[in-house]
């Protein structure tokens, strides 16, 4: 910039408040932009200003050689716009074209679903894991939630879904309930040994788990709300909404004081958990919404309707909570997210059809098995219909319960999928998993990854499903770049194309062999939880409905009997197709050894390596179950 231009540059930075209409240049979510833009080098002078005309999230970029003009039609749209321009300084350098680019989001509401271990008396569903014991004193830590969030915003999510049974004890004080409050944080010494049930229902808590306490952090009440204020500011201040959803019915932490207990039927429970919603909602004004579960522990006595129990059960509770609070703040709105599980939508259309504010269903979409299929899930045809008729809209709950060690990334495989959601009834998603908590990584043995998010280790995959989310035009040359930029000196192209035949992998496997249940199938172990998956599993697995694929003994039968359904997928066109994206994926780690890798790349090689080698396990196994079943139905 020459010297004569200053004082203009300088000019228009100080007139971006004058810009109508505009954004102070000081709020925080804007000022986080600001702050990562000059973070990536950009030394060029700014002006936001806001633009309500570009829609919600929505940004334009002019650039001069005087100033960069960023323009957003709210304050979200800013900071995508100010993120947009230091991530092409960050991958391009000078040679960054921004004069022109823009960006409006694909799906509105991009969520992460968090369970999360508050308390070992209060925990999540299921903490009965290594993920939740390990994690549990890193939720008392604003250090990680700062990291946490800022990450997500830079991956442009902007909704978190905070999921426990009963939060209430450790984070509210209720002025009609005194001994509820529950002061220190406490998790326990029992060493979990991974069987179903050990520690009773995955939801609650029992004997084992209480009489084996030990005191992570001394805390009050008033220190944890505190806390907890804190965090919710961050998340708005980086264009995240949170919600917090429930499972029900589990007075943990509160059982048996005030005549609690986890009885539908106990009408101690229904001014409790009335009050507790509406002091929650007092409590923490920065909460865009909360959610509900319909069971798992909502257990309705023979002979009664038990949809319209449950249904009037949550109503009476946090729909009437809910009702108190927006009475006495009029201006407030209470998003509210009913999970379709184990209910039932007439029952809940007549106790919430008159509920003033948003309100949606979480559903979910393709059951637990998040990599399995890009298409259209056959299990959202249940819902789709019931939706339509009634002019409401779902969050689709995407569960990942197949890949927590591997690092994973396959763009065209995430840009399908979120492309095939049924638009038009999508409230936006929320990504995660039950069981296992995304926070520090606790059980990589590399000393590299000590510490760090989850996020960070898995730092691909979580990219992909938030950009690809806001913006799923995003192609190729994008995602290379950003490797290049990673792993400077590497050749991107390959590790492109070694990293997503290796992510194939376990969606083919899944798409083979589908358990619907999240403690069924754990691809990563050809495991379920209770045992080892053998090789009479493999010759009589369901696969994915939609798929045309054929486990090996109806394939064998329909062989036989020369009945072979019109577009079938032989098991041998699986393994092949797990054989064939296995040799891409080795070859490619194979001719990036020899490029000097980093340690945090020879990490990623070595995932791409093992998911790998894992198609060639899986493989093998088919051809083996299909060789067992020729042999058993021919001789």
């Amino acid at each position: 910039m020459t010297r004569s231009l200053r004082p203009l540059a300088a000019l228009l930075l100080a007139a971006g408040a004058l810009l109508a209409p505009s954004t102070r240049a000081e709020a925080p979510i804007v000022a986080f932009g600001t702050s990562e833009l000059r973070a990536s080098g950009c030394t060029t002078p700014v002006v936001t200003a806001l633009d309500p005309a570009l829609g919600p999230q929505s940004f334009r970029i002019r650039a001069t050689d005087e100033a960069l003009t960023i323009s957003g039609g709210d304050e979200r749209g800013l900071l995508y716009g100010l993120l947009e321009a230091a991530e092409q300084y960050r991958l391009h350098g000078p040679d960054a074209r921004l004069d022109g680019r823009s960006g409006a989001p694909f799906i509105a509401n991009r969520g992460l679903k968090f369970n999360i271990p508050l308390d070992a008396r209060c925990p999540s569903y299921d903490d009965t894991g290594d993920a939740a014991q390990r994690n549990l004193e890193h939720m008392w830590d604003f250090s990680f939630w700062r990291e946490f969030l800022d990450t997500m915003a830079r991956h442009r999510y902007n909704t978190l879904t905070l999921w426990n049974p009963n939060p209430f004890p450790v984070m509210t004080r209720l002025p009609g309930y005194p001994d509820i409050a529950l002061d220190d944080i406490s998790a326990t010494t029992a060493v979990p040994g991974g069987r179903v049930g050990e520690w009773g229902d995955a939801g609650g808590v029992n004997d084992t788990v209480l009489k084996n306490l030990r005191l992570v952090r001394r805390m009050s009440i008033d220190e944890k709300i505190a806390f907890w204020r804190r965090v919710f500011r961050h998340a708005r201040d980086r264009g995240i909404d949170v919600y917090f959803i429930t499972w029900n019915i589990y007075t943990n932490g509160a059982r048996g004081k005030y005549g609690l207990s986890d009885d539908i039927d106990n009408p101690a429970n229904i001014p409790f958990y009335r009050e507790a919603t509406r002091v929650f909602l007092e409590t923490y004004p920065d909460l865009k919404g909360i959610g509900v579960t319909a069971g798992e522990r909502m257990h309705v006595p023979p002979g009664r309707d038990v949809h319209d129990a449950r249904e009037r059960w949550l109503w009476e509770t946090y729909g009437r909570g809910i009702l108190d609070h927006i009475a006495a703040h009029p201006d407030r709105t209470v998003h509210f997210i009913h999970r379709f599980w184990y209910s039932d939508f007439e029952k809940i259309q007549k106790y919430w059809a008159g509920y003033p504010h948003p309100f949606t269903f979480s559903f979910k979409y393709i059951t637990a098995r998040l990599y399995s299929s890009p298409e259209r899930s056959p299990y959202a045809a249940s819902i789709i219909p019931l939706l339509e008729a009634h002019h409401l809209k779902s969050w689709w709950n995407l569960r990942n319960d197949d890949i927590f060690v591997y690092r994973w990334g396959d763009p065209d495989y995430v840009r399908a999928f979120l492309q095939n959601l049924p638009l038009h009834l999508t409230a936006g998603f929320h990504m995660g998993s039950d069981g296992y908590v995304w926070g520090r990584v606790f059980a990589d043995r590399s000393p590299l990854m000590a510490g760090k998010l989850e996020l960070e280790k898995h730092w691909y995959k979580f990219m992909l499903w938030g950009r690809l989310a806001y913006d799923p035009s995003l192609d190729r040359s994008f995602f290379e770049a950003h490797l290049a930029h990673r792993y400077p000196g590497t050749d991107a192209a390959v590790l492109y194309e070694a990293w997503q035949a290796a992510a194939r992998v376990i969606p083919q496997i899944n798409r083979f062999m589908f358990y619907t249940g999240d403690r069924h199938w754990a691809p990563e172990a050809c495991s379920a939880r209770e045992s080892f998956r053998f090789l009479p599993d493999f010759r009589v697995v369901r696969p994915l409905r939609g798929t045309g694929i054929l486990n090996p003994r109806d394939y064998v039968r329909h062989s036989l009997a020369g009945t072979l359904p019109e577009g079938h997928v032989s098991p041998s066109a699986v393994s092949e197709n797990l054989d064939a994206q296995a040799a891409i994926a080795l070859d490619g780690v194979a001719r990036l050894r020899r490029q000097d890798p980093s340690p945090e790349l020879q990490l990623v090689l070595d995932d791409i390596a093992a998911m790998a080698w894992l198609g060639r396990f899986y493989a093998a196994r088919i051809d083996t179950a299909l060789a067992l079943e020729w042999f058993d139905q021919t001789g």
